[in-house]
């Protein structure tokens, strides 16, 4: 049995690890979220992810660490629930890759 599970090990994404970084956020409806007045373009958000919970994630947005800095004014984190979250893409370096067993996905049976 142990050796069916070892067997069928899936590639395994955790958003914690992204903590801290560069993400590209996707919502599911952008005119819900006017009221937060993000600088949403076309539905996506370039942002930092600052925290993952259970209920959504915390995000602070390029433009207003940018916009924070300039007027030297606090920066606010938002929160979002995961059923305003479309998707969420993280840009990795194509040199990180190398070394890395690639998965290849679902395979035709023989």
């Amino acid at each position: 049995m142990e050796a069916i599970q070892e067997g069928l090990k899936k590639p395994r994404t955790d958003l914690s690890t992204c903590i801290g970084n560069p993400i590209l956020l996707f919502v599911k409806n952008p005119e819900a979220l006017a009221a937060l007045k993000l600088p949403l373009e076309g539905g996506q958000l370039e942002c930092r992810l600052v925290g993952v919970e259970r209920q959504g994630i915390w995000f602070e947005p390029d433009r207003w660490v940018e916009t924070a800095s300039q007027q030297k004014k606090p920066l606010h984190h938002v929160f979002l629930q995961w059923e305003e979250v479309l998707s969420i893409m993280k840009a990795y370096e194509t040199s990180d890759l190398e070394g890395v067993r690639q998965y290849r996905g679902l395979r035709p049976r023989s």
